[in-house]
């Protein structure tokens, strides 16, 4: 396992820079319909993400499991076949690590995709336009959060 606690913001590291494309491309194509795969290397290792994510889950208070033993019982063999020492032999502060660094990474990937959710999830203004099928429809007007009124045309 490795991991970064990253100095920076969160739009220099790979996922915030996947995530722009990704808004980048949503507002560009937002007026035809489109389809748009976003993938993200996090959570997996390497778990880089900004320090601040890690400083989000002290190390101290990060939980492990109880009985290692207990826990790889529970199983199927296929599962540990990697390896035959519970934790892979790490000491508790190497697994309070691992697994802080996980979560940091967790919490990183989901501030980037919700990122883009927002943008998804925009309430239009006036002006902006969708072409579907040949028909333009531009937001005229807008009462609050709701579409008051389109212009309907032909494209």
């Amino acid at each position: 396992l490795s991991w970064l606690a990253a100095e920076g913001t969160d739009a220099e590291q790979t996922d915030g820079k996947i995530a722009a494309q990704a808004i980048s491309f949503l507002q560009e194509k937002r007026a035809k319909p489109f389809f748009l795969a976003v993938g993200f290397f996090r959570p997996h290792t390497p778990y880089v993400s900004p320090k601040k994510y890690f400083e989000s889950y002290p190390k101290d208070k990060v939980e492990l499991v109880p009985d290692p033993t207990a826990d790889r019982a529970s199983k199927p063999p296929v599962a540990l076949s990697n390896t035959t020492v519970a934790n892979y032999g790490m000491t508790e502060d190497t697994q309070r690590t691992a697994k802080q660094a996980y979560l940091a990474s967790m919490s990183f990937m989901d501030a980037q995709f919700g990122l883009v959710l927002a943008e998804l999830e925009r309430i239009p203004a006036t002006g902006d336009q969708v072409e579907w099928r040949g028909v333009v429809l531009e937001v005229v007007d807008m009462d609050g959060r709701r579409i008051d009124k389109l212009l309907v045309r032909r494209a």
